[in-house]
């Protein structure tokens, strides 16, 4: 888990926790400079979401054993569409976690990566 601070040091403190499977830049970006020039901020960015190797949505849905199905994100797209299986669902069992170049999970359905990667005859 990372923590930013900004903004003035002096002044009031905010604390701005990100929703769910976002980081604060997502949450927050547009509205980051405006809240720094009046407080000072206390920014968090989750396990997953802090650029460290932990991935958050792996040891959660490992706990819950369940499986985090997410075609796209907070960051790269309008909304966050995702939705939560068992991880014995047949849904479940059609997709892969993988980590995108710009260190985002997404989930892959399994055929499609087979022939992205040309594996597929």
């Amino acid at each position: 888990m990372r923590f930013d601070e900004m903004g003035l040091k002096d002044s009031k403190t905010l604390m701005l926790l990100p929703g769910t499977a976002c980081d604060y830049q997502a949450n927050f970006g547009t509205v980051l400079d405006r809240l720094g020039k009046k407080y000072h901020l206390i920014c968090v960015n989750y396990d997953g979401f802090d650029g460290s190797a932990t991935i958050f949505p792996d040891i959660a849905m490992q706990k819950l054993h369940a499986s985090l199905i997410r075609e796209g994100t907070c960051v790269e797209s309008p909304c966050c569409d995702y939705c939560i299986v068992g991880d014995r669902h047949p849904l479940a069992q059609g997709y892969e976690l993988v980590r995108k170049e710009n260190g985002l999970l997404v989930s892959v359905k399994k055929q499609a990566r087979e022939i992205m990667e040309g594996n597929r005859i």
